[in-house]
């Protein structure tokens, strides 16, 4: 019968089977820490580097007001001097805070554009968690019946048979001559 399977061994069967015991615990676990990082890679993004680029935009824009308040009071001060320390200060402050402006706005487009990317991924690894909490439970489950339906058939014992190999008596009835010995 080519339908049928040879099994050699019913511990194979159970090695197997806690085989895919431990790698549906592993799975599981590295699912729900692939979970966690996007979850924290994406409240970084939107919420420590947000916070981080506001908070330098507010302190770059007080350093630019010192920076024109310096540059104002020394063209005040009519000495005959040259302002070019101050308007030097200036133009820094002010390019300091266009790059922090320029952070803010480019934190908030990789926050959406990684949430949108983490969206798509979690989607498709919805099929792989579905799989490991009842596809590989089910899988399980069936080993374990496969197995005890083995273990319980390797268990019986054979029925008694006669000399020549018929088991028919065993019910006290002669073995039957159906296929009865040629002789040449």
């Amino acid at each position: 019968m080519p339908d049928t399977a040879r099994v050699m061994s019913i511990d194979a069967l159970s090695a197997f089977r806690a085989k895919l015991c431990i790698f549906r615990e592993k799975g599981t676990v590295a699912l729900a820490e692939m979970n966690s990082e996007v979850q924290r890679t994406s409240t970084w993004l939107r919420t420590d580097r947000s916070n981080h680029w506001r908070n330098q935009i507010r302190i770059r824009e007080m350093r630019l007001v010192d920076a024109r308040n310096d540059l104002n009071r020394a063209r005040m001060a009519g000495v005959r001097r040259s302002c070019d320390v101050e308007v030097q200060a200036l133009r820094v402050a002010k390019h300091a805070v266009e790059e922090a402006r320029f952070k803010l706005q480019a934190t908030k487009k990789w926050g959406h554009l990684f949430d949108t990317k983490a969206a798509s991924h979690t989607a498709r690894l919805r099929k792989v968690v579905t799989a490991f909490e009842t596809e590989l439970p089910a899988a399980v489950a069936q080993l374990d019946g496969m197995i005890n339906s083995l273990a319980a058939y390797a268990d019986t014992k054979a029925p008694p048979t006669d000399v020549v190999g018929n088991t028919s008596a065993e019910d006290g009835e002669p073995p039957s001559d159906e296929n009865p010995p040629q002789t040449t």
